[in-house]
């Protein structure tokens, strides 16, 4: 089992993933699922030894009730992810950009208690591999920017989505025999990488911080194939602008523009995954 958590030193993210492997029996007890042991990295589940308090709240709150009264709201949410965000093109383009980082199911896990841990989980057991992604409602902002083109709103909302999804492919990728050895050396030193003073800092092995460059440029690439052409380079400057100035990703603008850059120049046919030797050459000079 592999899992890739964000957000900081803490342990809320593992509480909150190892959740999902709890359920309501038919008399209202939780138990424990029939197909999940725990959900984060650890070999034992986090949440486990408050499983009793948490069986109080329940019955104190009356929460079954509570989500029962409300199931067309969740139902709606439900329908939002499926409908207005684009899953069926994210799976899509990972499939066909990463083919040999196979996933037999995906699964997005979401609620209000998120909030900025968003994280990721990615399982293969007896050859079965599911891809899963812990992320928040799909809310859509009050405020939203009216500059932009309803398309480009619509990519935008299921870039989180997509950043916790494509750890499954990614991950694989990096980790063949023959990147992973020039990875951990081209990222040995991490000051040239990452801000200390920022939230690049929680990144703070060679593999996680390659990772998430990689995530994030992703995204890049993804507004090259979907986003209307005239916003484009917008949306791609605005995506450089947050990984370096707010996350801490010290050169995340440079290799962001080699990608793009090298994306679209690739050959009729060619997959992210075949542009592995260039992106890994890339940070190997650089580093």
């Amino acid at each position: 089992m592999n899992a890739q958590l964000e957000g900081g030193p803490d342990s809320y993210s593992p509480l909150k993933m190892d959740a999902y492997a709890f359920e309501f029996g038919t008399d209202g007890t939780i138990i424990q699922s029939p197909v999940y042991d725990r959900i984060g990295r650890a070999y034992n589940n986090h949440l486990r030894p408050y499983i009793v308090d948490l069986q109080k709240f329940a019955q104190v709150s009356r929460f079954q009730k509570f989500y029962h009264d409300h199931k067309p709201f969740y139902d709606q949410l439900i329908r939002t992810y499926r409908d207005s965000v684009g899953v069926p093109e994210i799976q899509r383009w990972l499939i066909e950009n990463f083919p040999t980082a196979r996933q037999d199911c995906f699964k997005i896990i979401f609620s209000p208690l998120v909030s900025g841990y968003q994280s990721a989980s990615s399982f293969d057991e007896d050859g079965f591999r599911e891809a899963q992604a812990h992320a928040n409602p799909p809310y859509l902002r009050a405020n939203a920017d009216t500059k932009r083109s309803p398309e480009a709103r619509r990519i935008i909302a299921g870039n989180i989505l997509f950043t916790e999804l494509n750890h499954s492919f990614i991950g694989p990728e990096g980790d063949k025999p023959e990147y992973r050895a020039r990875i951990e050396k081209a990222l040995s030193n991490l000051a040239i990488w990452n801000d200390p003073q920022k939230p690049a800092r929680y990144y703070d092995t060679p593999r996680s911080s390659f990772e998430e460059y990689m995530n994030w440029a992703l995204v890049s690439l993804r507004y090259v194939d979907y986003a209307p052409k005239h916003e484009q380079d917008k949306l791609i400057a605005e995506n450089e602008e947050m990984m370096v100035n707010y996350r801490g990703f010290r050169q995340f603008a440079e290799f962001d523009q080699f990608l793009v850059k090298t994306y679209k120049a690739r050959r009729k046919g060619d997959t992210v995954a075949d542009l592995y030797p260039l992106i890994v050459g890339w940070f190997e000079a650089h580093r």
